[in-house]
């Protein structure tokens, strides 16, 4: 849903997806709702995604992920900021890879991430801007943990 209420923006959505698996696995089974409210320049909004044991070894258990997150962003004229959080729960034997890419970092326990950025608009169509975001994963499997950091800069060219 996308809406406006005496000016005040409101966007709510949600999905479940769903598919088999190859053999050895479970299927795929997860859901997430989210929503975002703006007005004058601000804007909030999160979302809650619970994956289950999709696509887990159907020989183990304790292995459900779910998350959340929050945001915020403020925009008056050319500047922007703004701001985000997120944290992944890890049942026991629920595993992942960094950032659901490359080889698991441990088995178990939560991941979280906040991180603030900013932008300006120099002209109309170029924008500059910069992200840093800050992780921590704390395993309770045999992995070791990890946390750091990514600053991302940006320059965006719109024709």
């Amino acid at each position: 849903y996308d809406g406006e209420f005496n000016n005040v923006m409101v966007k709510v959505g949600g999905t479940y997806v769903m598919g088999s698996a190859t053999a050895g696995n479970e299927d795929l089974n997860a859901w997430t709702l989210g929503a975002q409210v703006g007005y004058n320049g601000f804007r909030f909004g999160g979302g809650y995604t619970d994956q289950g044991d999709s696509n887990a070894a159907t020989v183990t258990t304790d292995d459900d992920i779910s998350s959340w997150n929050i945001g915020a962003t403020y925009e008056n004229g050319p500047w922007g900021v703004g701001v985000s959080y997120l944290d992944v729960d890890f049942d026991d034997n629920g595993t992942a890879g960094t950032l659901g890419v490359g080889t698991p970092v441990g088995t178990g326990g939560d991941y979280t991430a906040w991180a603030v950025g900013g932008t300006y608009t120099v002209a109309p169509g170029l924008t500059v801007g910069a992200d840093l975001a800050m992780f921590d994963r704390n395993a309770t499997g045999t992995a070791d943990d990890q946390d750091g950091y990514v600053l991302v800069t940006d320059v965006t060219a719109a024709f």
